[in-house]
């Protein structure tokens, strides 16, 4: 295999296209294998391109020399804007459209697939920036609608995934990315499990380009007896923006700082358009009552979801630094 072309598919017409040649090739096909994607025959434009840089893990990074940026057409390296951690480099350039991804050597599978982990942040900024958000949360599927249960870790999403009933059907228990479409309406997408990944436990493999319109949203909280609460878009607004920045929290530590990240706006505004669009309620769960009984009557209850499309922030992110405010 001397090159691999993977195209992530949105509903919303969105493609975010990953190029590997060589070694980092059998990396993309990988990928592809985990996101449930086939390998693509497009050109060579790209999104994110992957290239076997010169470090290790633990090595000062350095892009003038770990990176054959000269191959880029760069003239000027200082111009980068680098997002760094042990076994994975982000570069984006002023002078490129795409975003360059610098794979270290790692030792096992587990540091590979963390490389994929980190390396989906790019692909998160793009749904960001389009209006949309990936969220720290479950996918359910009835009806050919979608469902999305979100939480914090520990909240019950995996364990209320393993409890639905048929006709349920569950795309993902962790993670999912919700974009708006043309048509007004809102389509959530799945996302792997990255941890079941690692450990090789994966239940339920993940199909990314599978979309469901979104019908309500639920936020989890453990209790004695099940009920579903409706809330206000208020409260909605800021659950969903929690999700939302999870998720980005968990690739880039510097997501999390008060005033020191470029995300919260266009997170917040996107969180408080969905929460606007979309029935929201607070989802009390047990241990062993039928909680998706309170989800069916709730979905009774509610229209679908619409959504008041606006201009998108894509000038906002891409010309930002990773973890700062955009230049």
């Amino acid at each position: 295999m001397t090159n691999c072309a993977v195209n992530m598919g949105l509903s919303n017409g969105f493609v975010w296209k990953v190029r590997g040649k060589a070694v980092s090739a059998q990396w993309c096909e990988e990928l592809a294998a985990i996101l449930g994607v086939c390998r693509a025959t497009g050109g060579p434009d790209a999104d994110l391109r992957i290239e076997q840089g010169k470090f290790r893990a633990g090595q000062p990074f350095d892009p003038s020399t770990l990176l054959e940026l000269s191959s880029h057409g760069v003239t000027s390296p200082r111009r980068s804007h680098v997002r760094a951690w042990s076994g994975l480099v982000l570069l984006r350039h002023e002078e490129l459209a795409y975003v360059i991804a610098g794979l270290g050597e790692v030792r096992d599978r587990e540091g590979r697939i963390e490389q994929m982990r980190l390396a989906m942040l790019p692909f998160y900024e793009a749904v960001a920036a389009r209006g949309g958000l990936p969220l720290h949360a479950a996918l359910a599927e009835i009806g050919g609608q979608g469902v999305i249960l979100a939480g914090l870790s520990g909240a019950g999403k995996s364990t209320c995934s393993r409890r639905f009933p048929a006709p349920w059907r569950i795309l993902s228990d962790d993670l999912a990315v919700v974009v708006p479409c043309e048509d007004g309406t809102l389509r959530a997408h799945p996302l792997p499990t990255w941890s079941a990944v690692k450990a090789q436990t994966v239940e339920r493999p993940c199909v990314l380009q599978h979309s469901v319109p979104v019908r309500a949203i639920f936020f989890l909280v453990h209790s004695d007896a099940e009920s579903a609460v409706p809330v206000g878009a208020g409260r909605a607004a800021l659950s969903i923006y929690d999700a939302a920045m999870q998720v980005f929290m968990s690739v880039d530590f510097a997501a999390g700082i008060p005033g020191g990240s470029m995300y919260a706006r266009i997170l917040f505004e996107n969180a408080a358009e969905m929460a606007a669009a979309v029935p929201a309620f607070v989802l009390q769960v047990s241990l062993r009552g039928c909680f998706w009984e309170c989800i069916e009557r709730a979905l009774d209850q509610v229209g679908g979801a619409v959504y008041k499309k606006r201009e998108n922030n894509i000038h906002k992110l891409s010309a930002g630094k990773w973890g700062q405010a955009p230049l």
